[in-house]
């Protein structure tokens, strides 16, 4: 175990980072199965287009 000394401004700009990787998956996953409303109007916009890819 160590102890990181991290500056405030390193601190909250890495707070709002989001893995390209992440989002990725999260659409994919998303494009299988709509669960919410927001995600659902995403699910039916794009579910043809994946379905033939």
């Amino acid at each position: 175990m160590g102890t990181w000394r991290l500056s405030a401004d390193l601190l909250a700009g890495s707070r709002f980072v989001l893995s390209p990787m992440a989002e990725t998956v999260a659409a994919l996953t998303v494009l299988e199965v709509a669960s919410g409303p927001w995600q659902q109007v995403f699910h039916a916009a794009n579910r043809d287009a994946y379905r033939e890819m």
